[in-house]
């Protein structure tokens, strides 16, 4: 039992640290936004997960014997006559990861679509008349699991990615562009679009009860009891309140007008106005309110729900719940703790070290002496300086050791990283905002020499046109080519 409930505090730690990144401090509380499927994560979030890490093959590992090997077998071999359900009794062996077979899922999005939304959705255009044919008959029906945090199912795609080589196994765009739409705009459950016309179906008497009720308590300040927004503090907004009752589409500013638009509004506030968001609302609160407000509505102005409506309804909808609050020092340790993955997750993303032709290493171990090693420590060690501030409460800096990776990228990349971010609210920098352009040079050939594993690439030297001879010769620095000769 202790066991279990050290496993599930280890757990819950990941989480945390993992939803951290993106949550709001608010008092004394962390409220945390809520990562699932169905809603948009972004796409720097979703350039982050796309990153594989030690942490997230090893987080992986563990999810995958715990979900997948009952299938796929202990090790990702793959294993024979496994039944699906809804395969009409069909039996099917499951692709060996440590042999690269990846017969669906061959880029990083696939596999997490196949894990999230099976097995269809990972499959583009010819690709699924292709997997029919092979499979003899229609794709089955794959185990989503969605009631893992969309980080442990990225965790574990990464660790079945790191079975086997995966040069080549990329994603093709079509799915590259879906999952950019919906890291951006979130998912669409489908139970929940079908449910819309339901929704949107006025419900008789005690729901207009509900929804004038509600109106009264939080909308007729600016709207008026009336909805015409004749009363002082309606029209003294900039632009004034909306008339529920005008026939003049110009006043409709978020036409189409309809129960999907009002419900918007309520739900996500209009942009550009004083109209905020009422999402603190339960959902059956804001349908009310949706239909309470459509009686005022003339049936001149009223349109059909668009489908991009419809989607973006769905969208939001979709969306789950907030989690609970966390106190903010669950919050800070949690950060701490996640540091040294996000740290490797920037390094991947820095790319190969582009050094400039000619920067040498041995100058730049000087610059290092004078402009960094107080705080990185001797050849970037890591060291702890402090205490820091003019007056208490002072801080103190601990840093880790520099991996060579931290000079990926372009010598202008390396700078402007070395001297921007955190480095631009700690005191004493001013010498690396003045160092030269060689000087960087030399800074970033001297970092990327650090121990570690580190691509590093040279850039062709600039050559001067005027000091190219007529045999294609570089003339010796300082002196000019020669003069063509003439018969």
């Amino acid at each position: 039992m202790a066991r279990a409930l050290v496993k599930v505090n280890i757990m819950k730690d990941q989480i945390l640290a993992k939803v951290l990144k993106v949550s709001l401090a608010v008092g004394s509380v962390c409220v945390l936004a809520p990562f699932v499927s169905a809603q948009g994560i972004g796409s720097t979030e979703m350039d982050n997960m796309l990153v594989s890490t030690p942490q997230r093959v090893e987080r992986g590992a563990e999810l995958f014997q715990q979900n997948c090997s009952v299938c796929h077998g202990k090790t990702g071999e793959g294993m024979a006559n496994i039944q699906l359900a809804g395969a009409d009794g069909r039996t099917f062996n499951t692709a060996d990861f440590t042999k690269g077979e990846y017969n669906i899922a061959k880029g990083p999005i696939q596999a997490y679509n196949v894990i999230t939304f099976g097995l269809e959705d990972a499959l583009v255009g010819a690709d699924v008349a292709a997997a029919e044919e092979r499979l003899g008959g229609k794709v089955p029906t794959h185990p989503t699991f969605n009631f893992l945090q969309y980080q442990s199912r990225w965790d574990m795609v990464h660790y079945i990615r790191s079975l086997s080589p995966t040069a080549g196994r990329i994603d093709p765009e079509e799915i590259i562009a879906k999952a950019k739409d919906r890291a951006i705009n979130g998912v669409c459950d489908e139970d929940i679009k079908s449910s819309l016309n339901e929704k949107v179906t006025p419900q008789g008497d005690e729901q207009l009860a509900t929804g004038k009720e509600i109106f009264n308590a939080n909308c007729a300040s600016c709207h008026g009891q009336n909805g015409k927004s004749d009363n002082p503090v309606g029209s003294s907004l900039m632009p004034p309140a909306r008339n529920f009752t005008t026939e003049d589409p110009k006043e409709w500013t978020n036409q189409p007008v309809n129960a999907l638009s009002v419900f918007d509004a309520i739900t996500n506030g209009v942009p550009g106005t004083s109209m905020a968001s009422y999402a603190n609302l339960g959902e059956d609160e804001r349908w009310a309110l949706t239909q309470y407000v459509l009686n005022w509505v003339p049936d001149s102005v009223k349109v059909d729900a668009t489908e991009a409506q419809i989607v973006a309804a769905c969208r939001s909808l979709s969306a789950p719940e907030a989690p609970e609050p966390i106190s903010i020092d669950v919050a800070m340790r949690a950060l701490i703790k996640d540091q040294a993955e996000q740290r490797a997750v920037r390094h991947a993303q820095y790319g190969a070290v582009e050094l400039q032709a000619g920067a040498d290493a041995k100058s730049g171990a000087l610059t290092f002496m004078q402009s960094c090693a107080s705080c990185h420590g001797n050849s970037g060690s890591g060291a702890a300086t402090g205490p820091l501030g003019a007056q208490p409460p002072y801080f103190y800096l601990t840093t880790d050791r520099l991996s060579p990776a931290a000079a990926g990228g372009t010598t202008a990349d390396f700078a402007r990283r070395s001297y921007a971010g955190a480095h631009a609210t700690l005191a004493g920098m001013s010498s690396a905002a003045t160092l030269s352009k060689a000087e960087w040079s030399n800074l970033q050939a001297y970092v990327a020499s650090f121990d570690g594993d580190v691509e590093i690439k040279v850039a062709a030297p600039k050559v001067d046109p005027e000091a190219v001879t007529t045999q294609g010769e570089v003339a010796p620095e300082g002196e000019a080519a020669p003069e063509a000769e003439t018969e």
